[in-house]
């Protein structure tokens, strides 16, 4: 039981550390824009507001990638493959991101399955221990 609350807590940990760092990075993008348009301030015309609308417009359909990338990566639906055409290199790359993010959750899944064996055999040392 013990070692199970460790890795509960080596989860959580994990999961801070990473919660950190994605709030780390999206504070610095969030500053980053903010000082592009306090430099944007400095100027006036019809090309700062276009450049100023584009930014906007990226920023915005970026966090919608994100967002759309995150909830299909929480779908476990698999797609059929696509034909061997002309593919962009971000998609192709993505592609193979996402398969090697399935095989890794599939040997997590192994791995954890072994460590819960391995905790039930403890216990049952423990137990036989006990009653020594």
């Amino acid at each position: 039981m013990a070692s199970a609350y460790f890795r509960a807590m080596a989860t959580c940990s994990m999961l801070q550390a990473q919660l950190e760092k994605e709030t780390q990075a999206r504070k610095a993008m969030e500053l980053c824009f903010q000082k592009i348009h306090k430099s944007l301030d400095l100027y006036k015309g019809h090309y700062i507001n276009r450049l100023r609308f584009h930014m906007n417009r990226h920023h915005t359909e970026y966090l919608r990638k994100v967002r759309a990338m995150q909830t299909k990566a929480a779908d476990k639906k698999k797609k059929a493959p696509q034909p061997a055409g002309r593919r962009s290199e971000r998609i192709s790359h993505t592609e193979e991101l996402s398969a090697e993010l399935h095989n890794a959750k599939h040997l997590l899944k192994e791995r954890d399955a072994q460590i819960e064996t391995l905790c039930r055999m403890l216990d049952e040392l423990e137990d036989a221990l006990a009653k020594k």
